[in-house]
Order: structure tokens, then sequence, then C-alpha cells
């Protein structure tokens, strides 16, 4: 059985402490009570220890703090009423709700928080500002929970599509996990105790490049997110794994780093061609970067699959929404959703400890389409897709090719 953290038990003795007194009528709502240096000097612990026992004070509405004059003693028979009466409430920050992947960790969390009895707030983070806002916002209404996603900024470095990942908001959402049970979805910070939810990103890399090399491609570009940041470094290093086991060289000339968006994809493959390196394949970190590098292919007189097969990760729907059948790996975005929020619950129910890195893992499983095996696949190639891991058989359209019939 886990040991109490010490925060949780100097709060409950605190709490005791306070009862004993309020039914003794030696203190009343509105008196002062212990401060950070009454905690430090009488259980020996470190400020920032003191200062999450008062944190979470304050979240429980026990007692309420005056900036310059110390805590006080909140009216806890009326508070607890009111707390009785008022649904808990969750914040949802997303960065893009209109795009499909985003879009099903919402519907995922928004039908998991409707059977647990809490209410959503939404908040759309479309840039790193407004996260800040709508963070800033959840600190202040006393949200009970938040689910979020690691958001940052993207610097390009000297150097051939050398781009790294740099961490947003880092000060803000260290001091929210603190204070409010928190989950990441689709990204880790090495620092932040609080609960992650995130894909297997080197398998999905695996079952990707794997499933290039099945097909007899061996020159396969890799598109990466930037690097730095934990969802690009595990698809990343899930393609050079895919290489290796297949005695593959790895070929650091094959590999671009940027960010996930179209324009990204379509650049780096430009750049790529216009150095007039040999490749047959290429594997994207992200759906809209594998439309990004189609478009420049094609632009470039290339034929999908035949010259070179693309492979992305994500499965949302935009490709599809524009006629293109993009080999893809499914992130199982609705069930990224349900998985946060019920470990959310778990969180601010007490049923886990607070003061480590929670991390639960969801799968990935392959969609073959036609950007890699075009229309006229093989009984032969059917039967090695099917043997690959995570290949899901009912979801590969075979018989279907690309736009304008590639």
């Amino acid at each position: 059985m886990n040991e109490m953290p010490k925060y949780v038990r100097i709060k409950q003795e605190l709490l005791d402490s306070m009862a004993k007194d309020i039914a003794a009528q030696k203190i009343r709502p509105g008196d002062r009570v212990c401060s950070e240096t009454d905690i430090i000097a009488a259980y020996e612990v470190s400020p920032t220890t003191a200062k999450r026992v008062l944190n979470d004070l304050v979240h429980e509405g026990k007692i309420y703090r005056v900036q310059g004059k110390g805590s006080f003693l909140s009216d806890w028979q009326a508070a607890e009423s009111s707390e009785r009466d008022r649904p808990k409430t969750i914040g949802l920050i997303i960065p893009g709700v209109t795009l499909s992947f985003f879009a099903e960790i919402v519907y995922g969390c928004e039908t998991s928080a409707r059977e647990h009895g809490y209410r959503i707030i939404l908040g759309n983070a479309t840039d790193n500002q407004k996260q800040a806002e709508y963070l800033q916002r959840c600190l202040d209404e006393r949200v009970d929970g938040l689910i979020t996603c690691i958001q940052g900024r993207v610097d390009s470095v000297a150097g051939r599509g050398n781009c790294r990942f740099r961490f947003a908001n880092e000060k803000l959402i260290a001091q929210l996990a603190e204070s409010i049970p928190t989950v990441f979805i689709d990204g880790m910070h090495p620092d932040i105790k609080a609960g992650y939810v995130v894909n297997d990103n080197h398998a999905g890399g695996v079952q990707a490049v794997g499933h290039l090399i099945d097909l007899g491609r061996r020159k396969i570009v890799c598109l990466s997110g930037p690097q730095g940041q934990y969802v690009a470094d595990g698809r990343h290093a899930g393609y050079r794994s895919a290489l290796e086991s297949a005695g593959i060289q790895y070929d650091e000339s094959l590999v671009r780093w940027g960010d996930y968006f179209e324009p990204d994809g379509y650049r780096n493959t430009k750049e790529l061609l216009a150095t007039r390196v040999q490749f047959d394949a290429l594997f994207a970190c992200d759906d809209k970067v594998a439309m990004g590098a189609y478009n420049a292919l094609t632009e470039h007189g290339l034929s999908v699959p035949d010259d070179v097969a693309i492979a992305g990760f994500a499965n949302e729907t935009e490709p599809l929404l524009r006629n293109v059948m993009l080999t893809t790996v499914d992130q199982h975005a609705e069930e990224l959703g349900t998985e946060s929020l019920r470990l959310l619950v778990k969180l601010m129910e007490g049923e886990v400890t607070r003061n480590e890195q929670l991390v639960s893992v969801v799968g990935t499983h392959l969609v073959v389409r036609g950007s890699t095996i075009g229309s006229g696949v093989s009984r032969k190639t059917e039967q090695t897709l099917v043997s690959l891991p995570g290949y899901d058989r009912e979801e590969t359209l075979t018989g279907r090719g690309l736009r304008g019939g590639d």
C-alpha cells in the first residue's frame, strides 16, 4: 500500500485541528489561520510543500487567501452546502476543436464526463496565448479538474530541416497541476507531476514504416515533428527502429524536422525534391503533414503510390474528405478522451496520488489505404499486411486508389 504523501497528511491534520477549534468556537469564518511560515516551522517541510497544502485547502473551499494579508477561514457550512448544490466542473482545453482528432477527444471526454455527473467547460486554445488565458480562467474559477494538451512553440534552428520544440506556459501549468487535479493528453512534461494519457507513438511509427518496408520500399523519408517534443521523438524513434529491424541503414539526409501542419509537409518535401535525393516512400508524423507532402509530390509529376508511397499518422477525416485515401496510424482519439476523463476522476476522488507522474498508454493500429497499396493490391501483398502487428484488415480500403485514379 502506498504511504500517504506528506502534504496530504499535513493537510488532514490541519483540517482536524481547525474542525476542533470551530466546534469549540475558538475560531470563526473570517479569522486568520496558519500561514506558509507556520506550516514550514511546525512540520519542518519545504516552502513548496507548505504552499501545496494551502493551495489544496483553498481549492477545497476551507480557507481563502488575501494577497499580502494571509489566509483566512471560510464559512465551511455555507461552502459545503453550495458545493453539494453545484455540479463538479472540469476544464477541457484543446488546441483546435475543428480538427477531427481533437473533436473526437472532446467527444470521448464529454461522453464520459456526463456518465460520471461532471460538467465540461471547453476552451479552444488555437495558440499559446489563448491557452494561457484559459488556464488562468481555470485557476481563477476553481474548476474541480483540468484536461489539456502540452502546447509550445517550434523554433527553426540553423541546419537542414532542424526545428526544435519549446514548452509554452510552463509556470502556469505547473501551478495548476499543483492546485488542481490535472491530466495532459498526447504529450508529456518531464518535470510536472500530473496524469498523462498518451499514444504508443513508437509502436505507431514501427507499424507505418514496417508496412512500407514490407511493400518493398527501401528509401523512406521521415517528415517528423519538432525535435525535443514527446510525440515527434517517439514517432521518429519508431521510424528508426523499423529500419534497423529490416537491416536498412538510417540516412539523416532523408529526415526533416518540422511542425504538424500541411505547409511544413509541402515545404520539406519540396526541399527534398530540389536536392534530388532518391526516395520511394514517405512517413509523415501527422496526416496534415502527409497531405502537404502529397501535394508537393503530385505537383512534381510523381505518382502516389507508384513512385512514392505515403503513410501518415492520426487517422483524421480531412484527407478522405479531399478524396485522398491516406494510409495512416489510428490514434483512437475518442479513447484518449475517455481514458483522460477516467484518470482525472481517479485523481479528483483521491483514488490515486497526485505527487507523481501517472501515465496511461493508448495503443495504435495501422489503417491501410490507397496511398501505399493503390488499386491493384495482390493477394500476396494482402496476406503480408494481415500479419502486421496492429493491422486491422476490416479498415483496409482495397480496390480504391487516390484522387484522379492514381
